[in-house]
């Protein structure tokens, strides 16, 4: 189950910064846990200068990785505005 966890977390990481490539000012965490029985639970907190909705990433996340519980939080970075 380590092996999974590492490969879906890699897949989670390469998914967030394509929901926007061109935002420069990108920081987010993944959480990936065992719910037992091959399913995982994931939750990716994402911060950025101008971020996408949270559906947006929910949905590009749901379409790269297969997990069974996931939450997306998103927050615009209070130090930077939008460009």
């Amino acid at each position: 189950m380590h092996d999974e966890l590492a490969e879906r977390s890699c897949s989670v990481h390469e998914v967030v910064p394509s929901v926007n490539p061109h935002e420069r000012r990108i920081r987010w965490v993944v959480a990936l846990w065992d719910l037992g029985l091959s399913r995982l639970g994931c939750i990716v907190s994402v911060m950025a200068s101008a971020p996408r909705s949270v559906a947006e990433y929910h949905e590009a996340i749901l379409a790269a990785v297969q997990v069974e519980h996931l939450t997306v939080e998103v927050e615009r970075c209070p130090h930077h505005e939008a460009a």
